[in-house]
């Protein structure tokens, strides 16, 4: 019998380990579960933290390239406006020479031009159609100066001294593009209410 005892009382020794090392064992795993489900958790917020950063980046890039392409699609309509602009001015000029006062318009044309000239002999050069009108603004403003029908205008006179070393530019024309340089900004803000 102690010899049966030995063995019930080392089974029984054996069964207590096997409980305990099964038990340690649980608790091991539940600890590792509860790190692993952690870590996974951390990696996982880490991963949704990362990807909301990427998103944000992305949005602002896409206003960013939104913007921009808003900006440059108002600039262009800006820069048609103003072109159109210019165009409808330049087309309102095309009647002129029938207007009652282009005689008074040429004449003061003319004379400015001729006035930049530093010698009183010039070349005046005008458009054909302003043959009779420029004859008679030469002898009533007592201007000296030969008359070259050599250029195509909406009106105006381009002066030149007779060696063609100076040359002053008085069209309709070329007084609408430095307008159009000269002005520009401000004819900007009144097209664009800017």
């Amino acid at each position: 019998m102690v010899y049966e005892d030995l063995i019930r009382s080392m089974e029984e020794s054996a069964a207590q380990k096997n409980r305990e090392t099964h038990e340690a064992a649980l608790r091991d795993a539940e600890e590792i579960l509860r790190n692993a489900k952690a870590e996974g958790e951390e990696i996982r917020e880490r991963y949704l933290r990362n990807r909301l950063k990427k998103a944000v980046v992305e949005r602002n890039r896409q206003t960013y390239l939104t913007r921009e392409e808003v900006k440059t699609a108002i600039t262009r309509e800006k820069e048609r406006l103003f072109s159109e602009a210019f165009a409808l001015a330049m087309d309102g000029l095309t009647g002129i020479r029938s207007s009652p006062g282009y005689q008074d318009i040429f004449s003061r044309l003319v004379r400015d031009a001729a006035g930049e000239i530093p010698e009183p002999d010039s070349v005046i050069h005008i458009d054909p159609r302003d043959r009779d009108v420029c004859r008679e603004i030469l002898e009533t403003a007592g201007l000296n100066g030969s008359i070259a029908e050599d250029i195509e205008t909406l009106g105006g006179a381009r002066v030149t001294t007779r060696d063609g070393r100076i040359t002053v530019d008085n069209t309709l024309e070329s007084r609408l593009v430095r307008a159009k340089d000269i002005h520009a900004l401000r004819i900007y803000h009144a097209l664009t209410g800017e």
